[in-house]
């Protein structure tokens, strides 16, 4: 049986049902001599803390204690330093129980290439597809507005979770296809969003993710006013119905702090909601409205003329709203491409960050 090293008594993961204080307890890896070696060559913090735990042997025990913030908590970094220093181990389990492993791997800068059990790990999401560096659940993105597409999880933390260990793992089309959530469809707030390496890519530790949403719910509203702006020349009569019917309901295109949607796709429902409310079945009871309203028993010396006027101004309302509704699609349809770009774009800047970060730890070997 091989032997355990003695490096191993001298780290010290606090527990994780301790409180604070000189009192708490520690736990000890059981690595074996042999794997501490190899650990070594998977993570700069690893190397650097036992190398110099080997060369110093009467220094103080390097105590792993994160803290609020550090993307981990007590029991993850337990668990992510047990895991590493056994060989051949598949997780499996839940989008949760992944993101932790995949959470304290980042924490420890462990590099991916460098940790192959990783590249076997799985998890199957709420609807029993099984996600992995081979299979990317259900990756299929519907036709039609992408704020008509459903979420494709019961749980949008289970998209946050995905995200989290597809960016770690470098699932590129996992990624993708999540991030569109936690960034474009996310209405609610998660008491583990901190937790996450997600959550803390290029902004503050507390709020990154919620600062991204706002910065593109902003782009959203910023890009429908420069079209209507575009428009206003050749769809003068539809950008101002438009205009007037969001600002009937609180909607200012040059206010974005009026929209209080808790998710930009939510957003876009609610303006394509009021834009186009369900105009084809509505013209008709509407026309119906007009005629009962407006016509009234005329002389026969005046019936012809008023007939005439009469269908005259049904051409015209008709006509509009056919232009309406062209313009209102148009308009629809170059926001989808505007927020797919962005969602494309983000996602590869993310991705990008991502190998910059793991590029930086390769240096030290």
């Amino acid at each position: 049986m091989s032997r355990l090293d003695v490096i191993c008594q001298r780290i010290r993961i606090a527990h994780p049902s301790d409180g604070e204080g000189p009192g708490r307890s520690y736990s000890t890896p059981r690595w074996t001599e042999a794997r501490v070696q190899e650990i070594k060559t998977m993570s700069p913090i690893l190397k650097v803390r036992i190398d110099e735990l080997e060369r110093y042997p009467e220094s103080e025990p390097w105590y792993v204690d994160p803290e609020f913030g550090d993307g981990i908590d007590r029991t993850t970094a337990y668990k992510t330093l047990d895991i590493i220093g056994a060989q051949n181990v598949t997780v499996q389990g839940t989008p949760s129980n992944l993101s932790d492993y995949c959470s304290g791997l980042w924490y420890f800068e462990i590099i991916p290439r460098r940790f192959p059990s990783c590249r076997r790990w799985t998890a199957t999401d709420d609807n029993n597809h099984i996600i992995s560096r081979t299979q990317q659940g259900g990756n299929q993105v519907p036709p039609g507005w992408c704020w008509h597409n459903p979420v494709g999880h019961r749980s949008r933390e289970t998209c946050l979770h995905l995200a989290n260990s597809a960016l770690v793992l470098g699932w590129k089309e996992v990624f993708k296809r999540e991030i569109r959530t936690i960034i474009w469809d996310w209405t609610e707030t998660s008491p583990n969003d901190f937790l996450t390496p997600v959550k803390r890519l290029m902004f503050g530790p507390s709020d990154g993710l919620k600062n991204r949403r706002i910065q593109e719910k902003k782009a959203v509203i910023e890009y429908m006013h420069q079209y209507f702006d575009r428009r206003k020349g050749s769809y003068s009569a539809s950008v101002k119905q438009t205009s007037d019917e969001l600002r009937d309901h609180g909607m200012v295109l040059h206010e974005p702090d009026e929209f209080r949607e808790p998710s930009i796709y939510q957003m876009l429902n609610d303006i394509e909601h009021i834009i186009l409310p369900q105009r084809r079945a509505s013209i008709a009871s509407q026309i119906g409205t007009y005629t009962v309203g407006t016509i009234h028993r005329p002389s026969t010396r005046n019936w012809s003329g008023k007939l005439k006027a009469l269908e005259s101004r049904l051409e015209a309302w008709l006509s509009r709203g056919d232009t309406h509704k062209d313009f209102a699609r148009d308009m629809f349809d170059a926001v989808h491409a505007f927020i797919e770009m962005r969602q494309t774009d983000l996602a590869n800047e993310i991705l990008a960050w991502r190998d910059d970060e793991i590029a930086k730890w390769e240096k030290h070997f």
